[in-house]
């Protein structure tokens, strides 16, 4: 009698009997919520009121009265493999602090309150879509919209929000997901109108490159282990003509720098001893925090360096992502004093932590690669997207993240895709990755992906690029680059995790047109 859903929907939720263990976003530290609070169970029902209908008779409703959620419906519906579709419903939402209906409900809500920053934070809209589908809201194969939140319209009126996608299989599955960060008195979810539809693709339209049909990798050949390594991180490499250039971190007198090493052969490295770039000065949001850098040349010779970057004392949720310009990559200039990236909204999957920046450059277009933490219902974290023209400026990719762990076909990935490492041979898009098992074993193990857009990826292999023999528990922190004649792979990475040293396995790689 609490979960009363439209004829055809299901719903869904962040808590028992789905899932007991969800517990709220935003907790503990500087962000309001205490430390182990539980989302619950919403009340679904109908609605007649005017104005919580935005056309005919009702709507459909669900309510978190002085709890946190995550909840929504979902419904699997017919479609045509490769065919393009749109869904999109009519959403509202409504937000108080006090219990304005105590007395009486009125035909019409009064305005949610939304007096502060953190006030209008509470709301974020999410479609999310299984092309394939399944009915799993989380489950890896699912494609989710970018964050809807307070600057959409989504309060107090009636507002549309869309997502489009290419179905690959007879049925699809979309799911309208509202995500409450704060437990006020009403947290209340309005949405009707829903639609779907699917339309052949344009006949113009090429059909999308299948990769691995025209690409071959491998096999691996271990060319140098534990090699020593200046650097806490590997960082990145990058070729300036016939010399290989590593930026990498190192603590130096208590303080991260920026450092760099050359090489001829990618075995035999100099390092520079000279400074290039420090942490941020005490009180700015990079002072507590200088890693992962990710370095790019563009065509006019200018550097540029991106890096993640967290104030002294700072959270999980306040990592961000620099950005510095060089012109000779030696002599460094921060090009903001902010970060160009920050955490995503309550819900998204990059809501926590992000790190592991990586951006490369294709036709004009700078494309930032990092990994992100969602929370609920479980920690997963994966591999999403931005793209930009300044190296300032960033969009979200369509349907981030772009990678997700996939223990169903590649069990080494657990619910853990981080550390991206990507290059571009003759415009397939190749990315190593990190897979952690986590609870299931603790292991961090490679993977190698390919693409024909960056944004969509075929596993090479569903097994781990090497295996972890007795005398290593990890391979970890990737970083791939293509030899000068893009006829060799080159994969450095650690086996310990924990910095310090180097290894080195090649393969060679073939493209077929």
């Amino acid at each position: 009698d609490t979960i009363q859903v439209v004829q055809g929907w299901e719903p869904f939720f962040c808590g028992p009997p789905f899932d007991g263990g969800c517990r709220a976003s935003r907790a503990g530290g500087d962000h309001g919520n205490p430390q182990g609070l539980k989302m619950g169970q919403p009340y679904y029902s109908p609605v007649a009121a005017p104005d919580r209908v935005f056309s005919g008779a009702s709507a459909q409703s669900w309510s978190c009265p002085f709890i946190t959620c995550r909840a929504g419906v979902y419904q699997r519906f017919e479609t045509t493999p490769g065919y393009q579709c749109e869904v999109g419903v009519m959403v509202r939402s409504w937000s108080t602090h006090d219990n304005p209906l105590a007395q009486a409900t009125p035909a019409v809500l009064p305005p949610s309150q939304l007096n502060t920053p953190d006030d209008r934070e509470n709301v974020t809209w999410y479609i999310r879509v299984d092309p394939q589908g399944g009915t799993a809201p989380w489950a890896g194969s699912v494609r989710v919209s970018p964050s809807i939140g307070y600057s959409a319209g989504i309060y107090d009126q009636f507002t549309r929000i869309s997502q489009t996608f290419i179905a690959e299989r007879r049925h699809a599955t979309v799911f309208f997901e509202n995500v409450r960060l704060w437990p006020l008195a009403h947290n209340d979810s309005f949405i009707d109108d829903a639609y779907a539809y699917c339309t052949p693709p344009p006949a113009t339209e090429a059909a999308q490159p299948n990769v691995l049909a025209h690409l071959q990798v491998g096999p691996w050949t271990i060319q140098t282990r534990h090699d020593p390594w200046p650097g806490r991180e590997l960082g990145d490499f990058l070729w300036v003509g016939d010399e290989l250039w590593a930026y990498y971190i190192e603590s130096r007198n208590d303080e991260s720098v920026l450092r760099r090493a050359t090489s001829k052969d990618g075995l035999n490295w100099n390092f520079n001893e000279k400074d290039l770039l420090t942490a941020g000065e005490p009180g700015s949001w990079d002072a507590g925090m200088f890693a992962q850098p990710s370095v790019v040349r563009d065509p006019s010779g200018e550097f540029h360096l991106w890096y993640m970057g967290m104030p002294v004392d700072g959270d999980f949720y306040s990592r961000g992502v620099g950005y510095a310009t060089s012109p000779d990559g030696i002599n460094w200039t921060k090009a903001s004093a902010d970060p160009v990236l920050t955490s995503g909204a309550p819900g998204a999957w990059n809501e926590e932590r992000i790190d592991s920046v990586d951006v490369i450059l294709v036709d004009g277009v700078y494309t930032l690669y990092l990994t992100g933490s969602q929370l609920q219902p479980m920690l997963i974290r994966q591999i999403g997207c931005f793209q930009g023209t300044d190296g300032l400026t960033w969009t979200p990719c369509p349907f981030n993240p772009v990678f997700s762990p996939r223990p169903d076909l590649a069990p080494f990935e657990g619910l853990e895709t981080e550390l991206p490492s990507l290059i571009v041979v003759n415009g397939i898009y190749l990315m190593a990755y990190t897979g952690y098992l986590g609870d299931q074993g603790a292991a961090w193990e490679m993977g190698i992906a390919a693409s024909p857009d960056g944004t969509h990826w075929s596993r090479l292999t569903t097994d781990p690029i090497l295996p972890l023999g007795p005398d290593a528990d990890a391979t970890t922190d990737p970083v791939l680059v293509l030899s000068p004649d893009g006829s060799t792979l080159y994969l450095y990475y650690t086996e310990s995790g924990s910095g310090g040293e180097f290894s080195l396995v090649t393969a060679p790689i073939t493209y077929t047109p």
